[in-house]
């Protein structure tokens, strides 16, 4: 006898795939971005780290131009998928977390 307990389904498959689109991207362009940022007087990465990317990538304008294709198929992928999704799952999104609360005490 298997005792499979009920679960709640929270979240669609789509939903769990934006995400994890999301994530990875997100995760990819600030680590990219790190290794474009480059400077004497501004550094958000250690030294390596542009050296060590720009050297895996053959350069920095290769590095830069992954950097700029990945954000533009990020921004896209997540435009249509909010766009085709608008009524299902942005607008209860948005209306969930964007509650107005008023503060009426002096």
């Amino acid at each position: 006898m298997s005792s499979t307990k009920p679960t709640i389904k929270v979240r669609t498959k789509d939903v769990i795939a934006i995400h994890w689109f999301n994530a990875f991207f997100w995760l990819t362009l600030v680590l990219t971005g790190f290794g474009i940022i480059s400077g004497d007087f501004v550094r958000l990465a250690p030294a390596f780290w542009p050296t060590f990317l720009q050297n895996l990538l053959g350069g920095n304008a290769n590095l830069v131009l992954l950097h700029g294709i990945g954000g533009m198929v990020w921004a896209g992928v997540i435009g249509v998928y909010a766009l085709l999704n608008f009524k299902r799952v942005v607008l209860p999104f948005l209306k969930n977390v964007l509650v107005l609360t008023l503060c009426l005490s002096r």
